[in-house]
C-alpha cells in the first residue's frame, strides 16, 4: 500500500468517526489497512480497506 492510500484511508476513517473517536490499533501489510476505532459513543469498530490495484 502506498502512502497515497495509508493517507486517505486515515482521512476517510476521520470523515467517519471525527476527531473526537480514538484509533487503538492501526495495521498496514501489502495491500490491506486495518483499523480499531472506538467512537464518541463507545462503540468499537474494526475496519478493513484492501487496496486492488
Amino acid at each position: 500500500m502506498d502512502a497515497n492510500n495509508s493517507v486517505h484511508f486515515y482521512d476517510q476513517l476521520t470523515k467517519m468517526f471525527g476527531k473526537k473517536s480514538k484509533m487503538t490499533s492501526t495495521h498496514l501489510l501489502d495491500n490491506v489497512a486495518e483499523a480499531k476505532v472506538t467512537d464518541k459513543e463507545g462503540r468499537k469498530w474494526e475496519i478493513k480497506m484492501v487496496v486492488e490495484e
